[in-house]
């Protein structure tokens, strides 16, 4: 078997919400993790996998994601866990999270617009049936209980939830489902996570006919697992991610390079006044535009080796060529450029365990 990056690696699971309150409002958070991080590398640990951090009605312990692309207000912010990431590479440490991809919250913006256009584009990112005779489509019975189909309000529909009621499962037969979710999954990826641990995976590939069910309980109905497609079907969609997310942040990580090294060609081009050097953020920073630029310099590697080194200073200068002023004087360009630079190592590793 060929060796893989995790395969020498020893892996902690955090339950963020118990595990260290900075603030003293009786919930764990980031800031929380941060400060043991230390402690933990004292301990041999090498992977540490949060559970749940996204933002969350909590229902399920947060495996309910009402928005992929927000860290909980309760848990800390995306900044705090920008400096997680960093913290840990300093200590050659990395983090993992679970990727809960089966099912949404019911607050996601896509179930809401699916519930008041049941029809609609985003109606066909769930499992919406007609009903049938008034009845659930089928008597298959949710992991936590009661028929996995719940009416909605004003139609003669239901959709379907393998879970809790407020966990509308994700249609993965859906095309533009799964392309949002690859997309979602590149973007924590560029953000330097290490990779995921899937929830709930085995429950994306269904049997479309929704057939009824032998009863298994006095209440009429039978296990959800039933339900369930073939396990050929479920690893060719799990091929498919990884095709879309491993793939594409290979390819991600040597653009972002090749954009780096075509604006240090140009800034050795140019005549430039160098006014202060100084560490301040360049969220913090507006520049005039056109004018005066902000250059985050940083030490790039790949597998541990050196690349090449630059001061990890900020540089602001004035600099006559137009495009490169136009660059410089975005710093959301700038830090979605730099910000991907330091995980080159991570390039060869799966974006999912």
């Amino acid at each position: 078997m060929k060796k893989q990056w995790w395969h020498d690696k020893v892996a902690y699971q955090i339950y963020p919400k118990s595990f260290m309150d900075s603030n003293g409002d009786g919930i764990g958070d980031l800031r929380g993790i941060i400060s043991k991080l230390d402690y933990l590398k004292e301990l041999g640990i090498d992977i540490l996998w949060l559970s749940p951090i996204y933002r969350s009605p909590l229902v399920d312990q947060g495996y309910d994601i009402s928005d992929y692309y927000a860290i909980g207000e309760q848990f800390g912010t995306m900044e705090e866990f920008d400096e997680l990431i960093a913290e840990t590479k300093k200590r050659n440490m990395y983090v993992l999270m679970d990727l809960v991809v089966n099912h949404c919250s019911s607050e996601h913006e896509w179930f809401k617009k699916a519930m008041t256009d049941p029809e609609g584009e985003y109606g066909d990112y769930f499992y919406i049936r007609e009903s049938k005779d008034g009845q659930p489509i089928n008597n298959a019975r949710s992991y936590f209980g009661g028929n996995i189909w719940e009416p909605i309000p004003g139609t003669n529909k239901y959709y379907l939830h393998m879970f809790a009621k407020e966990q509308p499962d994700l249609n993965w037969e859906n095309p533009k489902v799964r392309q949002e979710i690859y997309k979602m999954v590149n973007w924590w990826l560029g953000k330097g996570l290490a990779g995921f641990r899937i929830d709930a995976i085995i429950n994306i590939k269904k049997n479309l006919d929704f057939p009824m069910l032998e009863p298994d309980g006095l209440d009429g109905l039978a296990f959800c697992t039933k339900t369930l497609g073939t396990k050929d079907g479920v690893s060719e969609m799990l091929g498919e991610l990884k095709r879309e997310t491993l793939i594409s942040m290979v390819l991600l990580l040597w653009v972002k390079f090749l954009i780096l090294l075509m604006m240090i060609c140009l800034i050795l081009s140019e005549k430039m006044v160098i006014f202060q050097l100084f560490s301040t953020s360049v969220r913090n920073f507006s520049p005039p535009v056109n004018t005066v630029g902000m250059m985050p310099l940083t030490l790039l590697s790949l597998h541990g080796k050196k690349l090449f080194f630059m001061p990890r200073i900020k540089l602001m200068a004035v600099v006559s060529n137009p495009i490169l002023s136009r660059i410089m004087t975005n710093p959301g360009v700038l830090l979605d450029i730099f910000r991907f630079m330091p995980v080159i190592p991570a390039a060869p590793k799966c974006s999912a365990l």
